[in-house]
């Protein structure tokens, strides 16, 4: 298992995937008297897709990330969607609102603390962006966490859900899930011998 998981030997890593963007669970006391109806408690109905995701059917997010050292990463990404549904009021429609995202996180990958590399590797990240609503931006704190489950040395899925808190009032809070593919890369073989130089 030793292989697996983004390390100095693979520091690398692109994920390719789709996005949802959810406005609801975000605790409705942060915007009183707001024109839409938000949960009423932290990550209230945070699975139903069904009514609250925004979501287009294509790919629509795209990062790279770079090891550091000790279990950390630096990842840059990019993200679009179409916000039509804005919390859960259906006499409010927000209509087709274009969403463009950028974000800079680091990530901390938990098997870190047991020094052990599988397949199951779980990660937690935190830093900030700046999201286009319409044109209109803001910036945003960003704080979540994910899953890599790899399949092979190189290649593997990836599920991973972040809340961004805006600082701007006029701009609600809101969750994005994501999942894709991620594959990792860079380790060099200068020898050829199947050893990384590192090693």
């Amino acid at each position: 298992f030793n292989g697996f998981a983004q390390d100095q030997n693979n520091p690398w890593a692109i994920n390719i995937g789709v996005n949802a963007v959810d406005y609801f669970p975000t605790n409705a006391d942060r915007f009183p008297g707001a024109h839409y109806d938000q949960g009423e408690n932290w990550f209230d109905e945070y699975f139903n897709a069904a009514d609250h995701y925004n979501i287009i059917p294509t790919i629509s997010s795209l990062s790279v990330g770079r090891y550091l050292n000790d279990g950390f990463s630096l990842e840059l990404g990019a993200s679009l969607n179409k916000i039509t549904k804005l919390g859960n009021d259906p006499e409010y429609n927000p209509g087709d609102l274009a969403l463009l995202a950028v974000d800079a996180d680091v990530k901390y990958a938990l098997q870190n603390l047991v020094g052990k590399k599988g397949w199951f590797d779980p990660y937690l990240m935190l830093g900030g962006g700046y999201t286009w609503l319409n044109w209109e931006g803001t910036g945003t704190l960003n704080g979540g966490a994910g899953i890599n489950l790899w399949i092979s040395e190189h290649v593997g899925f990836n599920v991973q859900s972040q809340y961004k808190h805006s600082f701007d009032n006029l701009y609600a809070p809101y969750f994005q899930h994501n999942a894709g593919f991620v594959v990792k890369f860079g380790g060099t073989d200068t020898d050829k011998d199947g050893i990384n130089d590192k090693d």
